[in-house]
């Protein structure tokens, strides 16, 4: 099993992020202007949706071995499975515009994730004592429904779903999602549209905080993150969100600097894929609400919100199809 230093729970430090004129005298955790330089931006966003797209691989491989399981030959000897087969254990489904969707867990213990961020790489982390309390255990949920590619009810063609999910994401999630109230844009790196790393084009990168309304009497969250997305082929999108430390120190932050919100972390992993005429959406998220609200209480709760967000995207398709 091999995990990624990048995409993770823990937050990643602006001062980390490739230059951009409004990171200019951003310091890193002791308060000292980044020693290590800054990496280039396409290699970054290359370096992180790579890691992303490898760790969805797992998944796909566990949803596929789970739907049929590696069968012996009649006297028990078993072909060799993907040791990746289980790394995600399937939990349950729901049903969301009528469309049954598959719900997945993943738990990856502090090891782990201690000799995944300190792996070097192309891309480092910088660390601070605050970063353990990230590493002691992540817990991910995510889940994996394949729709119909039709401008129609109850489904959406895979070109909505790149127009909806890839391009301007924190805008047309703010669209879809009732509690989601701002997602304010502090800044955006310019990536030429023709600009190309590995298999990866169409590449966007912004910065947002992803403002939260939260039922009484809990205080709404703000979480600061990197959207990163791209499509990797002319029949496949991924769109990366990555926690972020230190957003306080940017000019155009705002909701992080509230006193009454409460910052909260999470990372999560959204892609697209057509074959013959349908499209398998997936997305896998790790988050970390904060506040009073202790983390084994707010699990229960993410596989039904994530499984919504179906519902959710293919109204907002409907309702845009009848404004065009």
């Amino acid at each position: 099993m091999h995990l990624g230093n990048l995409v993770r729970l823990q937050p990643f430090q602006v001062s980390g992020l490739p230059a951009h004129p409004a990171l200019e005298g951003v310091n890193d955790h002791a308060g000292e202007p980044a020693s290590n330089g800054h990496p280039d931006v396409l290699e970054f966003a290359g370096e992180v949706l790579k890691q992303a797209d490898g760790f969805m691989q797992g998944l796909y491989i566990a949803a596929a071995s789970q739907d049929h399981p590696v069968a012996d030959d009649g006297e028990n000897n078993k072909p060799a499975e993907d040791p990746r087969a289980y790394d995600w254990i399937r939990k349950s489904y729901k049903t969301e515009a009528h469309t049954r969707i598959n719900l997945f867990q993943r738990d990856i213990n502090s090891a782990d994730l201690h000799q995944a961020v300190s792996v070097k790489g192309p891309i480092p982390r910088r660390f601070s004592e605050a970063d353990e309390s990230f590493l002691k255990g992540e817990k991910w949920f995510a889940r994996i429904s394949t729709h119909e590619d039709a401008p129609k009810e109850g489904t959406a063609s895979f070109d909505e779903m790149i127009a909806g999910l890839k391009r301007d994401h924190a805008l047309h999630e703010q669209e879809c999602t009732p509690t989601l109230y701002d997602t304010n844009k502090v800044l955006e790196w310019t990536i030429p549209p023709e600009a190309k790393v590995d298999r990866y084009y169409e590449i966007e990168m912004s910065i947002h905080e992803m403002c939260h309304r939260m039922p009484s009497p809990l205080q709404d969250r703000v979480f600061p993150v990197l959207i990163i997305s791209a499509m990797s082929s002319p029949d496949s999108f991924i769109d990366v969100q990555l926690c972020l430390g230190g957003l306080e120190q940017v000019p155009g932050a705002r909701n992080v600097l509230r006193k009454d919100v409460v910052v909260g972390a999470y990372t999560s992993v959204e892609a697209g894929r057509r074959s013959d005429g349908r499209t398998t959406w997936s997305m896998a998220v790790a988050s970390d609400a904060k506040g009073i609200l202790p983390s084994w209480l707010q699990a229960p709760a993410i596989p039904s919100a994530i499984a919504k967000d179906v519902g959710f995207f293919m109204e907002w398709a409907k309702n845009r199809r009848a404004k065009a």
